[in-house]
């Protein structure tokens, strides 16, 4: 059987939601299979996108074993690839204080889960952000 990750979020309190790859209106609920290396994660984040795109910059510059392989300033995109595997970020603006964080995640011979991966990207930037969340493993 499946191992769940599910990760419940606190939208409702001005926290940040994950969406599993959906529109940015669904639930804030991510559900992510177990085994899979790629992953990918919507988290929409009531935070203005340069802010959002500056915390994710700023987790990067904190692990010098992550290595940053591009940065798209103009775009709000970074990509990066340590022993994790390869992580794709980018941020896009949904409102003047509110915005969309994408995270393409690929864990291919790490033995690690994309899931995983992703989400720790996504909750490394919130914490950075002081963004409330609650992560559950089911």
């Amino acid at each position: 059987m499946s191992k769940l990750y599910i990760i419940v979020l606190l939208a409702g309190l001005g926290g940040c939601s994950l969406l599993a790859g959906g529109s940015v209106v669904d639930s804030a609920l991510v559900v992510h299979t177990a085994g899979s290396s790629q992953s990918t994660i919507a988290a929409r984040l009531p935070i203005e996108a340069s802010k959002v795109y500056a915390a994710f910059a700023a987790v990067v510059e904190e692990h010098p074993e992550i290595k940053i392989d591009s940065k798209k300033d103009s775009a709000m995109m970074i990509e990066v690839t340590g022993g994790f595997g390869k992580v794709v970020a980018q941020v896009t603006t949904l409102g003047a204080r509110e915005s969309l964080l994408y995270v393409w995640a690929d864990a291919s011979g790490t033995g690690r889960l994309g899931s995983e991966v992703a989400t720790n990207a996504v909750e490394a930037v919130c914490e950075k952000l002081g963004v409330a969340y609650d992560r559950v493993e089911k």
